[in-house]
């Protein structure tokens, strides 16, 4: 399939679909286009359902969103939407336009899945069934000989029903589990451990939300046992790290080793950056005070000092994505200091936490 979205990848700007997280779909979008914009891809005329982006952009858009994505689950090439009644999906498929140059092998399945409970009230197995046959009549008509194979086919056509909408295309990529991505990355599975790091998913979306960019420099400023700085480096990011105590600076490097990669660390304080001014994108989860001290500052004030001196070094138009608990007025922080707020996300830890995730431009 890699070398089928390289081959495709030359096409210009296509409609495709993305399905998203379901835990946290607007994270998820947002993390999305942000990757498309980090590295620079064209794209249009995206809108959003309930777990799914349908969007127009390069072909080769799907690659960058593989490697990098923590939330997108899965990318079609569009062919279809209808309403989700069953004649209205057979009728608007038997009027669809199939993509020959995306086709290829000798078998192909029809798989349907549903977003939540949407599409309850239509039998699966017998829509399959048939657009099954609309497909086989499609492809035999342009002298494209396929069988269906449900157990191991070369291609695999979905629906997904959401938002009483049912979108039909070609699947192109799908997500491994989190276990196969990210579980060997989690806190207590590093060499050097310290509790309350985020895990391995949040801390990539966080990278992302930040537009880095490969061979960019990429800072955070309290970089604790690594976890951040090791998902920004996995996407090719240059990576800098900083923290007040020696001894986490120290185990975010062995850290970054076990994972086979380098950067520059050093002990300093986030409220006085010692960089110059070309960092290129900023992501961070500072201390609250809970498992991870803030030596004795108040957190409104760490905050404070902190994104008074990233305004500095983070180079203009540039972002930082940066976590705290909701009683930190975060944007009012960042807007005084002359940031510009791109977005804010909301997400619940546990009884007692939820945290703000927000992006600004310097």
């Amino acid at each position: 399939m890699k070398q089928l979205i390289k081959k495709w990848s030359q096409m210009a700007s296509r409609d495709l679909f993305f399905v998203l997280n379901g835990e946290y779909p607007k994270l998820a979008f947002s993390e999305a286009i942000s990757i498309l914009q980090a590295t620079e891809r064209q794209y249009s005329n995206f809108t959003k359902f309930d777990q799914l982006m349908k969007i127009s952009t390069s072909m080769d858009s799907v690659q960058v969103i593989a490697r990098r994505s923590a939330l997108v689950h899965r990318c079609c090439a569009y062919f279809f939407e209808s309403d989700d009644t069953f004649e209205e999906i057979i009728e608007t498929a038997k009027e669809m336009i199939v993509d020959n140059s995306l086709i290829f092998g000798k078998s192909f399945a029809v798989r349907i899945k549903r977003i939540k409970n949407y599409g309850a009230h239509i039998d699966k197995v017998e829509l399959e069934r048939q657009l099954g046959a609309v497909l086989f009549n499609h492809l035999e008509q342009v002298n494209k000989v396929m069988k269906v194979n449900l157990e191991n086919p070369d291609i695999t056509f979905y629906g997904i029903f959401t938002e009483n909408k049912f979108f039909f295309g070609l699947n192109l990529w799908k997500s491994e589990t989190y276990f196969q991505r990210f579980d060997k990355r989690r806190g207590h599975k590093r060499e050097f451990f310290h509790p309350g790091t985020l895990e391995p998913r949040l801390s990539r979306v966080l990278v992302n939300l930040s537009r880095a960019k490969d061979d960019k420099l990429f800072l955070d400023p309290f970089s604790g046992s690594g976890g951040i700085l090791i998902e920004a480096g996995l996407i090719g990011a240059t990576i800098l790290g900083c923290d007040v105590q020696k001894t986490m600076v120290k185990g975010a490097s062995v850290n970054l080793k076990q994972f086979n990669l380098s950067g520059n660390l050093i002990c300093a304080d986030a409220r006085q950056l010692p960089f110059k001014d070309d960092i290129y994108a900023i992501a961070t989860d500072p201390p609250y005070g809970r498992s991870s001290t803030t030596k004795g500052i108040e957190l409104n004030k760490l905050i404070q000092s902190f994104l008074g001196s990233a305004t500095n070094i983070l180079q203009k138009k540039r972002y930082i994505c940066i976590c705290t608990p909701t009683h930190i007025n975060l944007q009012t922080i960042a807007n005084e200091i002359g940031l510009k707020t791109v977005e804010l996300h909301k997400m619940r830890v546990h009884k007692s936490l939820t945290r703000i995730i927000g992006v600004f431009q310097n």
